[in-house]
């Protein structure tokens, strides 16, 4: 199965750069697993360094990032590369840096499908 990108942008807040992600209809990227908490994490811009951050919404099972437990309503940093674990679904988060030279580097069999949400 080929991978699919998000890229991570707010629905309806854009001058908040901050997205929402669950199991819920009414995040801003939704995981249709039963192990993903309806309003699990967040992911939001820092506004003075334009760095993103996730931070648990207290859900059920918690999110890790690259394999450590998130405390729930504490902002993490996510640098260039960091693997997000939300119930049993795992996510690749990339700087746009990161991406692009993943892009470059990478030879995927079948190409990657872009995937854009408004």
């Amino acid at each position: 199965m080929a991978p699919v990108v998000l890229e991570v942008r707010p629905r309806f807040r854009p001058a908040d750069a901050e997205v929402t992600v669950g199991s819920g209809a009414e995040c801003d990227i939704v995981l249709a697993e039963p192990t993903v908490s309806r309003l699990h994490a967040r992911l939001r811009r820092e506004p003075h360094t334009g760095l993103w951050c996730v931070t648990d919404l207290e859900s059920e099972r918690g999110t890790y990032q690259d394999g450590v437990l998130i405390l729930p309503g504490r902002p993490a940093p996510l640098l260039c590369r960091s693997r997000l674990t939300l119930g049993n679904v795992e996510l690749l988060f990339l700087q746009t840096y990161a991406f692009e030279q993943s892009v470059r580097v990478s030879s995927l069999t079948p190409p990657v499908s872009l995937t854009r949400r408004r």
